[in-house]
């Protein structure tokens, strides 16, 4: 390996060192960096993340911290930094530490728009799902508040699918899954209003999710859901589209039916 080659992993170890240390609050060397094999063997030799962190659960050290985007690249970039994506640290798992962290900020679609693909990341990772991730989700479950609930909702779903094609779906998908969800338990769930509002608008123009819905209102025989589903049928133009695409007709009917 040549000298400049050393010298820019070199580089990109001081500024992970300074970040992790707290000595620098500068998280782009997340984006600047892409490394051969021949790199990575080194600086997997440089790297040791347990040291860094004095921690034998760095990942959970670095959350504790709230460092959720050193996570998110450290994930990523998993050719070349050693991890365990299965750490656990007394009740706490790498996925109810993050959840939680999000659970108690304020919810935008933006956040829950990262908190999904770190979430999505990780199965890709091998996440392996525990006994403590469905215990800390089961205590969630009586939240009241739509946005989190749309949280505990995508995670639950994360869990029970278990697929990590399926959870990136989930996730790229989330409205249409949440308003199934919400026909399912008759509670609002996201960032519109009411029930009514999401169902409306997140299937506005599209025949293949009114029909969808409309089916499910008749085969769950949920009456109370009457003047809605008689709203998409004025609102659809045509009435045998479907959902096609294999990967979410798959989710819908692992979840729904």
């Amino acid at each position: 390996m040549k000298n400049w080659q050393k010298n820019i992993i070199d580089n990109y170890i001081e500024d992970f060192e300074n970040y992790v240390k707290n000595k620098s609050n500068n998280k782009d060397f997340t984006e600047r960096y892409n490394f051969n094999e021949n790199e990575i063997n080194y600086l997997n030799k440089k790297i040791d993340l347990n040291l860094l962190t004095n921690s034998d659960t760095p990942l959970l050290s670095l959350v504790s911290e709230n460092k959720i985007e050193l996570i998110s690249h450290i994930i990523l970039s998993n050719e070349f930094i050693d991890y365990n994506i299965n750490e656990k640290l007394g009740k706490q798992t790498l996925l109810t530490s993050i959840t939680e962290i999000n659970f108690n900020e304020e919810i935008t679609k933006k956040s829950f728009s990262v908190y999904c693909e770190l979430i999505s990341d990780m199965f890709f990772a091998d996440y392996k799902i525990s006994e403590l991730d469905r215990t800390y989700i089961k205590s969630k479950k009586d939240e009241i508040n739509p946005k989190k609930r749309l949280l505990i909702m995508f995670v639950s779903y994360a869990l029970k699918l278990n697929e990590p094609n399926e959870i990136m779906e989930l996730y790229r998908k989330y409205e249409i899954i949440a308003s199934f969800a919400c026909l399912k338990h008759n509670i609002n769930i996201g960032f519109y209003n009411s029930i009514e509002e999401l169902i409306l608008e997140s299937t506005h123009l599209n025949n293949a999710y009114q029909n969808e819905l409309i089916k499910y209102i008749e085969y769950g025989k949920l009456n109370h859901f009457d003047s809605l589903k008689n709203k998409l049928i004025e609102q659809r133009s045509h009435i045998s589209q479907r959902i096609e695409k294999p990967i979410l007709k798959t989710i819908i009917h692992k979840l729904f039916y």
